[in-house]
């Protein structure tokens, strides 16, 4: 019997494992909505909502946006995504994750299968260092294996180019610190449920995605795609 296809993924890894480029390629080839807590976080912060202004003091310190903000951002466009949708940045704990299977079973919903993304520390650090964002439409670019044309220009919108942040070096080890005390135990929630896939984050964009397809294709008590 022919399984039904995934419609509702969640992606998980460290900061810089590529989760955003990863999920919005997904989402377009799967036909799913791509949802990512960090740019509907940073959405309400340029329309200065209330959410985004309380916001804005966790996030340019690197720490975790609390609970109760992150979920009342996130949850209004998981619940409206009735075609199906992958998860990125959320759920970031266990409280979270719970917060959204709740809700979610409310409507008589579940998450399908967690993706995890696993990168060694050092490569992080590479990677967010050198991570550059586009102020006007959030183009993602990396200084070394994804320039602009233009050291200051989005390639897209011609956009001024920045560093968030929270790729700042002051910030990145906050950052992996709170990954690892709270969001890591979040892939143990979805292992425990068989819903989690382990993927080998070191490669090009291309070998990545590769994995995380072939993975898709498939069933299994966290079965894994890490060398």
């Amino acid at each position: 019997m022919t399984r039904e296809p995934y419609k509702r993924l969640v992606i998980l890894g460290p900061p810089g494992a590529g989760k955003g480029t990863q999920g919005k390629r997904l989402a377009e080839t799967m036909e799913l909505r791509h949802i990512a807590s960090g740019d509907l976080v940073r959405q309400h912060q340029a329309k200065r909502t209330s959410l985004g202004l309380q916001s804005k003091v966790y996030y340019s310190k690197g720490l975790l946006v609390p609970d109760g903000i992150t979920i009342s951002i996130v949850l209004p466009d998981v619940l409206a995504a009735s075609s199906g949708f992958i998860l990125d940045g959320f759920p970031r704990n266990v409280n979270q994750a719970e917060h959204l299977e709740s809700a979610m079973s409310e409507v008589a919903l579940q998450i399908d299968q967690a993706l995890l993304i696993v990168i060694p520390r050092d490569e992080i650090s590479k990677r967010l260092t050198d991570r550059r964002v586009c102020r006007q439409c959030e183009q993602v670019y990396h200084l070394t294996t994804a320039p602009s044309k233009d050291d200051d220009k989005c390639d897209v919108c011609e956009g001024q180019l920045y560093q968030r942040d929270d790729d700042k070096p002051e910030a990145i080890d906050t950052r992996l610190e709170e990954y690892h005390s709270q969001t890591k135990p979040v892939a143990d929630f979805y292992r425990d449920q068989c819903k989690l896939t382990k993927i080998d984050g070191i490669g090009s964009v291309e070998e990545i995605f590769q994995r995380l397809s072939q993975a898709l294709r498939y069933e299994g008590f966290e079965r894994s795609y890490v060398n």
